[in-house]
């Protein structure tokens, strides 16, 4: 069953799109985003940063040391309040579209009020999955747990045990009905496993397929453009690491997270890459984070090079990894993959890695085993089939030449 709410409005042509953002916008994102598709389609944009009612005492030091991560448009708003994020959605709720950017299957506790909001006044609102990923399989289990925390104080009573036994699935009706919250108009997903968790969560949604990003810009990058080695790509064979500034990313600062003490973390890794060259005979090439601006010397004077992960990972002989979505550039191209756990990796990042490990059905690698011929053979193994089925659970489950902007921009004129 598809909602059907043109009649709940006078009619009006909905001519602007309203972003809700719950994190600091950042350069990386509002690349993914690609604001610019949005405006030339004629649409009038406003971003509401809610980022200091979500992390009022942390949101500060999400660009610290990164000037360049920063963007502005001089439509973002901040909303320092909810009073102040309430007020622009009313204004907003009658000619906008809503979409909310930091969302995809369920609601944190701390975000009902949000989605009580869009409810009071009957916004259209859509929740897009752009980047599906294994850990968000056990997001859903996460939230319902997150929500039955006094269940959990009160366990020792019978009747308590016997709701928490079901409150998990009566929370998921719930979710897909529009009594506490408002359904979703539109939920746009990237493979299987977003799409069927649509379906699941919000029956009386229209859910749609959409692109992974990474597959979109492997597509344009690699598929669609220039496969010889461009000035960026060494021409010799490589194995390329694909770094996510681990030990200082600014989402986990945001969010608290622990991962890892920086020196440990560039002694241990500049270990390992000299083993794997050293039994390889290839040299180890750092596709640098966009997240972090290195010096050079960092990983021991190796070639680190910037935005140009889909080639490089096309051209590599082998990929190595922690937890990045980047992965999935290994995954489109059929590379050798090494997950690789470092000694001293927080137990979120462990988890993180052992997600992939379950989705590829591969085994971490750990930077103190000893490497040998034999161990690199195993790991330089690649299985297509399962390469295929990542594809179709994570990042699409049709051929698309364009992005996911595209889908959601000819959904959003095809319902005006």
């Amino acid at each position: 069953m598809v909602i059907n709410r043109k009649n709940e409005t006078s009619g009006r042509k909905r001519d602007t799109i309203v972003f809700l953002y719950k994190f600091p916008m950042s350069k990386v994102y509002a690349d993914v985003l690609n604001f610019d598709l949005f405006l030339s389609a004629g649409y009038n944009l406003i971003l509401l940063d809610m980022s200091r009612i979500f992390y009022p005492n942390v949101y500060k030091n999400y660009y610290s040391g990164r000037d360049e991560y920063i963007v502005k448009r001089d439509w973002f708003i901040e909303c320092s309040t909810k009073k102040k994020a309430i007020s622009w959605i009313k204004k907003y709720a009658d000619n906008s579209w809503f979409y909310v950017l930091h969302h995809s299957y369920v609601r944190g506790i701390d975000e009902w009020w949000l989605f009580s909001v869009l409810k009071r006044y009957k916004c259209h609102y859509l929740l897009a999955e752009i980047l599906n990923v294994p850990e968000r399989n056990n997001q859903q289990v996460y939230s319902v747990n997150h929500y039955l925390k006094v269940f959990q104080v009160l366990g020792r009573f019978e009747l308590i045990r016997f709701v928490r036994g079901i409150s998990s699935r009566i929370f998921i009706y719930l979710l897909g009905l529009d009594f506490l919250v408002r359904t979703p108009a539109f939920c746009f997903g990237s493979g299987s496993i977003s799409l069927n968790m649509f379906r699941r969560l919000y029956p009386k949604s229209e859910v749609i397929s959409i692109p992974n990003i990474n597959y979109r810009k492997y597509y344009i990058t690699v598929l669609q453009g220039d496969q010889s080695r461009n000035d960026k790509v060494p021409k010799y064979k490589y194995i390329l690491y694909i770094d996510q500034s681990v030990f200082d990313s600014p989402d986990h600062n945001l969010l608290g997270l622990n991962t890892i003490d920086k020196d440990i973390f560039f002694k241990k890794i500049n270990d390992f890459f000299e083993c794997i060259e050293d039994v390889t005979g290839k040299k180890v090439v750092i596709s640098g984070s966009p997240k972090y601006s290195y010096k050079g010397h960092e990983y021991g004077g190796r070639e680190i090079i910037y935005n140009k992960t889909p080639e490089l990972t096309y051209h590599s002989e082998m990929t190595i990894a922690h937890s990045t979505s980047a992965i999935d550039y290994a995954i489109l191209a059929y590379k050798p993959l090494v997950l690789l756990k470092i000694d001293g990796f927080s137990d979120n990042i462990i988890q993180d890695i052992q997600r992939y490990a379950q989705a590829l059905q591969k085994t971490a690698l750990s930077s103190n085993e000893v490497l040998d011929p034999a161990k690199v053979d195993l790991f330089s193994r690649v299985d297509r089939d399962m390469y295929d089925r990542y594809i179709s659970n994570y990042l699409t489950t049709e051929s698309f030449s364009c992005s996911f902007v595209d889908v959601i921009i000819n959904k959003f004129g095809e319902s005006n």
